[in-house]
């Protein structure tokens, strides 16, 4: 009998951003994504001392618009710092605990 690996299973939960009452799905990773992303990041690192901080939020705009890209960039330029950072590390998995107990705490 054959092993067979099902990728499909393996798909992760869909993600959305809820801004202004609007939902938008998150876009899912590809590896090519995750290289580039990961090569900008590692460039802003090393460029960190001569790079403005605008340019260094900018990337982190592009980030996010590209993670999200049915959403209104203009609508992310008026959030603010700690907004733009709350949606980065929901992006990366790190509030999903936190994003989980907002939505039990929402249906209750």
């Amino acid at each position: 009998m054959a092993k067979i690996l099902n990728l499909d299973e393996l798909a992760p939960e869909e993600k959305q951003l809820k801004l202004k009452g609007e939902g938008y799905s998150m876009k899912e990773m590809s590896v090519d994504d995750f290289i580039s992303i990961t090569r900008k990041a590692e460039k802003i690192e090393k460029d960190s001392t001569d790079m403005p901080m605008s340019d260094r939020v900018e990337f982190l705009m592009d980030m996010v618009c590209d993670s999200f890209p049915t959403c209104p960039r203009d609508d992310l330029r008026g959030l603010n710092l700690e907004q733009l950072n709350a949606i980065i590390e929901f992006a990366r998995g790190d509030m999903d605990k936190e994003a989980k107990e907002g939505d039990e705490k929402g249906k209750k």
